[in-house]
This record gives structure tokens, sequence and C-alpha cells, in this order.
């Protein structure tokens, strides 16, 4: 071999470590972009928006050490105002709006740190059209879900986020705090909370929703244009038209076809003549039941936790054919998602043990994040304490016990398997510091990488695992996940 050769050889040698630290460091940048892309963690609670201060700072103080970083608070708009419309309804000083409650709830909230989001559905007697129907079962459709007046709904809206603009002041009383995060309505795609769905086996419901949605978009606005307004909630399942009243659902991806006008499901097509559709996000809730968080809906239109996709790109076709507002991509979050447990709910249908339940929500976290869904909602911090009530889903038990899935939230963790020799690690720290990964090896547990982590913020990288894997953070520790985990590693 000639000597050129040979120096192109000592040449190509001379560039290697540059080239291994290049990659070094392409890697680790490529890792700090996976981390950067967060997630918002959220929780619900009834218990908010209690009247014993003591008990509702109790529950807020809860929140904090399940380190969520928003709460979400259901303002059913009946509850605000009497029988009779205010004189001025856009006006949150009308002596006919009873805001107190709700005022106590955001100060609460705002002085721990909270972001707030305000969820508004459920309109007044006066603000409902005539004709509301009972079914077989009595009155199966809840109270302010016939036909909500959009007008009306845009009023209160008006109202609502004058109130908490962060410039108002109740008689006598410092400013309330700035509120930016507005939901309209809940679930709108069901009769139990908006109806009708269906009128002659034609979907009305996206219809009336649509009305609803640019109303209190334009209201919310009009406040401020720096505050966000969020699409209410999709249930995850629907039902074929003709269901019984009550239980009747149009499937969340069929819903957002006729809400954006567009035909088709394979090939997604404008349908010209519509009024264009104003939100800046969308929110889903994907709730499996007791299936897993990587479990992907049977019918192609519904959507639970595997399946946002199925939703984006209906979303992203409508902003593709101008008929969203404003232009531009939008994030979708889940605000609202939960297991039940048992226990102690002893419902065998749907509930799922204790410790499946925290690995749900800690798996449920990751499947999102992975989906770059911005925003989780966990439905609720809290057992609903009825008996009658099957909502045993909270991250504590009703007497106020943590449940498994309290660390689950708070230090999610989760491995996931890419290839037979190699796992993605992937968790929340709980604090600042260096987060060590562990496997379970021998009668030991061995730390195999640390990483620097923030409080709150997303930790991930790929490396050789154990069966048994966990995370460490100061003296926290998250729960162990297993080799065998359903769509882990």
């Amino acid at each position: 071999m000639s000597a050129h050769g040979g120096s192109h050889r000592l040449a190509a040698w001379s560039v290697l470590p540059a080239l291994f630290a290049a990659a070094a460091l392409a890697l680790l940048a490529s890792a700090d972009a996976d981390a950067k892309r967060g997630i918002i963690r959220g929780v619900a609670l009834q218990e908010y928006r209690s009247t014993d201060s003591e008990f509702r700072g109790l529950w807020f103080d809860r929140t904090v050490d399940a380190n969520a970083d928003l709460v979400r608070i259901d303002v059913r708009w009946f509850n605000f105002v009497g029988s009779q419309r205010p004189a001025d309804p856009r006006d949150p000083a009308d002596p006919a709006y009873d805001f107190s409650v709700l005022d106590t709830a955001v100060r609460d909230a705002t002085q721990r740190g909270f972001q707030v989001l305000l969820t508004v559905a459920l309109a007044p007697p006066w603000a409902e059209r005539p004709g509301r129907p009972e079914g077989p079962a009595g009155d199966v459709i809840l109270r302010g879900a016939w036909m909500p007046d959009p007008d009306e709904y845009g009023n209160f809206a008006t109202a609502l986020a004058t109130r908490y603009s962060g410039s108002f002041s109740p008689a006598g009383q410092l400013p309330l705090p700035r509120v930016r995060l507005f939901e309209a309505w809940n679930e709108p795609n069901q009769d139990g909370w908006l109806a009708p769905q269906w009128e002659g086996g034609r979907p009305v419901g996206p219809e009336i929703f649509r009305d609803l949605l640019n109303s209190f978009y334009d209201a919310v606005k009009a406040v401020s244009r720096r505050n966000t307004v969020i699409s209410g909630g999709l249930v995850s399942f629907g039902d074929p038209p003709g269901a019984p009243l009550g239980e009747n659902r149009i499937r969340p991806a069929l819903f957002l076809r006729e809400l954006f006008c567009l035909q088709g499901r394979k090939k997604l097509e404008p349908r010209q003549g519509c009024p264009r559709v104003k939100l800046d996000v969308l929110a889903h809730h994907p709730i499996t039941f007791e299936q897993s968080p990587t479990y992907s809906a049977i019918h192609p239109d519904d959507a639970v936790m595997a399946d946002f996709d199925r939703l984006e790109r209906v979303l992203r076709a409508a902003e593709k054919a101008d008929f969203v507002r404003p232009r531009g991509k939008r994030p979708i979050w889940a605000t609202e998602f939960w297991w039940i447990s048992n226990p102690p709910s002893s419902n065998s249908g749907i509930a799922v043990p204790e410790a499946t339940h925290a690995r749900y929500i800690e798996q449920a976290l990751y499947v999102l994040w992975k989906q770059r869904v911005k925003t989780a909602i966990q439905y609720l911090i809290r057992d609903d304490p009825r008996d009658d009530n099957p909502y045993k889903t909270g991250l504590y038990f009703t007497d106020g016990e943590p449940k498994l899935a309290l660390q689950a939230f708070r230090f999610p963790f989760v491995t996931e398997r890419l290839k037979r020799k190699q796992v993605r690690a992937w968790g929340i720290s709980p604090a600042d510091g260096r987060v060590a990964i562990q496997g379970k090896k021998g009668g030991g547990w061995k730390t195999l990488e640390r990483l620097r982590a923030r409080e709150g913020k997303v930790f991930t990288t790929k490396l050789r695992g154990a069966k048994q894997m966990r995370a460490q953070v100061g003296g926290d520790t998250s729960l162990v996940w297993r080799k065998g985990n359903k769509g882990s590693g």
C-alpha cells in the first residue's frame, strides 16, 4: 500500500475521536430535546370548590404533594346564577351572580402556584330551549344540557373571563387572580352533557357545539387575546344512531369530522359553506375503562389513550382546509383520564387492582407524552365519597390514605423495550438532582445510569435494561417497573 494510503488511514484515525465526540453530543442533544418535550400534569377534584376552607386547603396541599402543575375546576353555569336571567349577564358584578365559592378556589390554587383551568358547561333553565325530554328512567339528560343558547353562553363567558382577568376586584377585596385557561363545555359528543346528538339519523350535536364553542371563544378572547380556549374534551367511545336517550354518543373522530365540516373517513374532503371553528387547543378524554394505556379502540372512529393520531389526522385536515381559526397547528390535550381501582371498588367489570391502577397511570403519562400530548389531567385526586358513585379513581382513598397511584403520578417511571438489548427509560423527576436509573441484579439494586433532572421535568435515556427497574432522586424512589408489563420493556 502506498505511503499516501497510510497517511489517509492516519488522518482518518486522527479525526475519529472528534467524530465520536460529535456523535455523543448529538445523542445527548437528542435526549435533551426529548426531555425538553415535557408534559403538564393536572388534577381535578370537586373538593376544590368546598365551602370548608380547611378541607379545601387540605386537598390543595395534597395536590401540591402530588407534584401537579394544574388544577381543573368544574364551573357549572347554572350554579352561579339564579332562576332569572341577570340584568346584564356580561357583568361579573351583576347581583344575580354568586362567584364567591369559585373566587376562593381560584385564590387558593393561584397562591400555591397552580395553573387553573375552568371547564364551563350546563346552562341555567332560561338559557335552554324548551321541550327538554325525559327518558324512561326519568331525568337521564343532565340539567342544562338541552340545546343551550350560544349567545347566553358567550355572555356568561364574558363575565367569567372578566372576573378572572387579573384586574377585577370584588367589593372590598383585593383583585382576583388571573386565569388564562378556559374550556368550552364538557364531553359535547354525548347527550348526557349536550343534547340532542342525533335527529332522524343525522348528527346535530357537532352543529350545536360549534355555535357554543365559537361564541365562547369570541367572548373569552375579547377580554384578553392571551387567554387560551380549549374545546370541550370528547368521550372516547360512541354508539350507532338510535341508542337510548341518555346513552347516545357520537364517536369522537366522526364528531370532529362533522364539527370541522369534513366528509369521508379515509380521504378527508372539506364541505363548503360551513362556518369556521375557533379554538386554541383540542381536548379529549381518552378513557379506556379496564384496558391498559397501550390498548387501541376497535372502531376506527373511537379514540382511547393510544389513538390520538386518529383525532390529530382530522384536526390537521381541518387546519389545512382553513376551517379552523386561528391559523396554524394547535396541540391536543387529555383533559381527563382515569381508571377505577379495586380496592375500594368491587366492580370487577371495570375496576382494576390497586397495583395495576398505579401502573396504568404512569404508563398513561408516557403514552401521551410519546404522542406529543401537552397536558394530561387525572380525574380525581381523591375517590368520590358517595357510595352510589363509581368514580373511585383517585390518587387517595376517600379517607385520605394514599394509594400506590399517588407515587405513580408524582414520580412516574416507565421502561419500553426498543430492541432485544435496549430499553428506553422514561420518567418525570419529583425534584432537582441526579436521577439514578437502577436495575435489579441478584439480590440488590445496581445503578445503570445517572441523569441530570429538574423538578417536574421529563428525563429519558436509552440503555441496556434489566427485568426490574426503578428510578431514584435524593431520597425519593419510584415504583418498580417490571419487564412483562403490557407495552413495556
